[in-house]
């Protein structure tokens, strides 16, 4: 006789922690984590950059004041600084602990809507609504290279999403068109793409009618080993992509779609 019990398991997810005070603030735009979980950080359409506890939910100390609006935030895996970016086409730098301005880079010519952080903290990769990309050093914000432009479409080329691969070699550039491209980091040459990620876009259609995917949103990420590379996009899918020979691996999966989470397993992708 089977000893299994025949109780249904409640598996719907539940939050354990809300923190409503932000909502007062200003719609959230970005969140990022610091270091051991145990605090997180947020900005907002107000220009606010907040630290929050997330066992307590409370905030920790004043808020840092980027401007009128901050669409990005990150930060380094020391968890020593903040970096930030909104329309006032200026990344800038904070003290995690004092929230004081440490550093302001220029060079943006429009407003900053993606940036990411190399795996060793020692490049800063951000993009624009224009569809520029700035790699930088991360102290001193000297700029590495530029990267304009690269759909030749202004207004229909924002940077949505930008990921550095897991040794930091690599970059891939996610554009609303709904285009992907991996750039190597040490040249800033393009070695992948363009890769059609939206479910209706082909390199045809989008060369006579770009803007029609002005919208497309692409969030993506590297598998651990760096070889696939998993981006989001319309119609619910989420495509795998060799990132050697920039093909697509195997048939679309299918139910979610606008963001994307890594689990420590090699095998397992959230959406």
């Amino acid at each position: 006789m089977s000893t299994k019990s025949t109780e249904s398991v409640d598996r719907t997810m539940k939050p354990i922690l809300t923190i409503a005070a932000q909502l007062q603030f200003g719609v959230v735009q970005g969140i990022a984590y610091l270091p051991g979980g145990e605090r997180v950080v947020t900005c907002s359409r107000n220009g606010a950059i907040r630290v929050w506890n997330t066992t307590t939910g409370e905030e920790e100390g004043a808020p840092m004041d980027h401007g009128d609006r901050v669409d990005c935030v990150a930060v380094t895996k020391d968890g020593k600084r903040i970096m930030s970016g909104g329309p006032d086409k200026l990344v800038k730098v904070w003290d995690v602990e004092t929230h004081e301005v440490l550093e302001e880079w220029s060079g943006h010519e429009s407003s900053i809507e993606s940036m990411t952080i190399s795996p060793d903290d020692e490049l800063v990769a951000s993009g624009d609504m224009n569809g520029m990309v700035i790699i930088r050093e991360a102290r001193g914000g000297k700029v590495k290279h530029f990267m304009r432009n690269l759909d030749g479409n202004w207004g229909a080329s924002e940077v949505k999403s930008l990921c550095f691969s897991p040794n930091g070699e690599k970059v891939a550039l996610a554009h609303n068109t709904g285009t992907l491209r991996i750039f190597e980091v040490a040249t800033g040459d393009l070695v992948l793409g363009p890769m059609y990620c939206s479910q209706t876009m082909s390199e045809e259609l989008y060369e006579y009618w770009p803007w029609h995917w002005a919208f497309t949103s692409l969030p993506g990420l590297w598998s651990l080993d760096g070889r696939r590379f998993f981006s989001a996009s319309d119609g619910n899918t989420i495509r795998t992509w060799d990132t050697e020979t920039g093909d697509p691996v195997g048939e679309p999966w299918r139910g979610h779609e606008e963001s994307l989470c890594r689990s420590p397993s090699p095998l397992t992708v959230y959406a």
